[in-house]
């Protein structure tokens, strides 16, 4: 079976919180039982490979770009293909004197911890994860190739006096050699391990829209494939007037420069309007989220993601790709798209869906993650 790969590309802290439950989601759709294959072709998003060990891996084929400090207790390199370090024995100084500072060590939570110890865990442990998430790798499930991982070390996360929140400050960051060069020559490495490539799919917004835009701008100019890009924006409401009006800038600025290079782009947030910060989220008839959690937010709209690009990955639709879901959605030429999510679908464990359709009068109240233009729908129902 023809793979057609994507490579998805992941920029920003909240498109990262999003990316998690993304892949998180991947890798409970796995299925090891013969007489039950999975309907998904993991093939598209995921590369088999080799670590130092000959051992053969089986990892996302992802970027993901976040700011210093934002990883926890994560490597930047992963875990996947650690090489033993080699403790230096020759100093050419008194090393005796010489003051050391590290950073504190950051602790993984509960579920983290569970997951490198299996046995210590039993079926009815419950995890606080409202409480113990502080950034995405708190719940991160998948392991990582060593060249996943991008860490601009410029701006650091959660910093009040530098942050890296403009939208120029990507653009910016783009056109520095070192920063470009490395991160075009891990995209080429990715495609060159492709058979047949059908695209890429890609997520950003505030400061790093400047740095989404400029790349997405490059896979259009250097590979000429399918792009779907979605804009993230989080949810959660600020006071300052001066924030909410750079967000406004960096928002119209992200979507004008995607969609010049984009096949499509569909913006997602759980507020009521992502020009600025809504004190009125979006309500679920049959869902209770909190709307100043990342980890709530980011999760609907992964699992939007989810069902969106289902299309392009069964195994029963092999000649589907990512451009025929951009082409039925831009007939006339417009590249932005709406993206409606019922959630969960108003079905209990004892109806059929003959049985929801037939005592159903009127429609479905469906609230969107979407953004307030003149767009193309799409509706997904769950």
């Amino acid at each position: 079976m023809t793979s057609r790969e994507i490579l998805t590309i992941q920029v920003g802290h909240y498109s990262n919180f999003v990316g998690t439950h993304w892949w998180n989601l991947q890798e409970s759709n796995f299925s090891y039982d013969p007489d039950n294959p999975s309907e998904i072709n993991h093939d598209v998003l995921y590369r088999e490979g080799e670590n130092l060990q000959k051992q053969v891996t089986y990892t996302p084929r992802l970027l993901l770009v976040d700011l210093k400090g934002a990883l926890g207790y994560l490597k930047e390199e992963g875990t996947l293909y650690n090489v033993p370090q080699q403790d230096e024995t020759e100093f050419l100084w008194n090393n005796k004197k010489v003051e050391v500072t590290k950073e504190e060590t950051v602790r993984k939570t509960p579920f983290i911890e569970s997951l490198n110890n299996p046995s210590g865990v039993s079926q009815s442990t419950s995890f606080n994860f409202d409480d113990d998430v502080n950034t995405w790798v708190d719940y991160l499930l998948p392991r990582f190739h060593p060249r996943t991982l991008n860490i601009i070390k410029q701006y650091k996360h959660d910093c009040v006096e530098r942050p890296f929140h403009v939208f120029t400050y990507g653009r910016n960051l783009w056109s520095s050699e070192q920063f470009s060069d490395d991160f075009s020559d891990r995209i080429r490495r990715y495609v060159e391990e492709c058979d047949l490539m059908q695209g890429f799919q890609a997520n950003s917004v505030n400061g790093f829209g400047g740095l989404g835009a400029s790349c997405i701008a490059h896979l259009y100019d250097e590979y000429g494939k399918g792009i779907i890009s979605f804009p993230c924006m989080d949810s959660m409401t600020t006071r300052s007037s001066k924030l909410g009006s750079i967000r406004a800038f960096n928002t119209a600025l992200c979507w004008q420069h995607i969609e010049e290079h984009s096949s499509l782009y569909s913006p997602l947030c759980c507020g009521q309007t992502g020009w600025s910060q809504s004190e009125n989220p979006r309500m679920f008839e049959h869902l209770t989220y909190d709307p100043e959690l990342k980890y709530h937010t980011s999760a609907i709209l992964a699992t939007a993601l989810d069902v969106l690009t289902m299309r392009y990955r069964r195994k029963e639709y092999p000649n589907v790709v990512l451009t025929d879901l951009c082409a039925d959605l831009n007939k006339l030429g417009r590249k932005a798209a709406a993206t409606s999510l019922t959630l969960p679908f108003p079905m209990t464990p004892k109806m059929d869906l003959i049985d929801v359709l037939d005592e159903f009068t009127g429609t479905f109240k469906v609230e969107a993650s979407y953004a307030t233009c003149n767009e193309t729908s799409l509706k997904t129902s769950l």
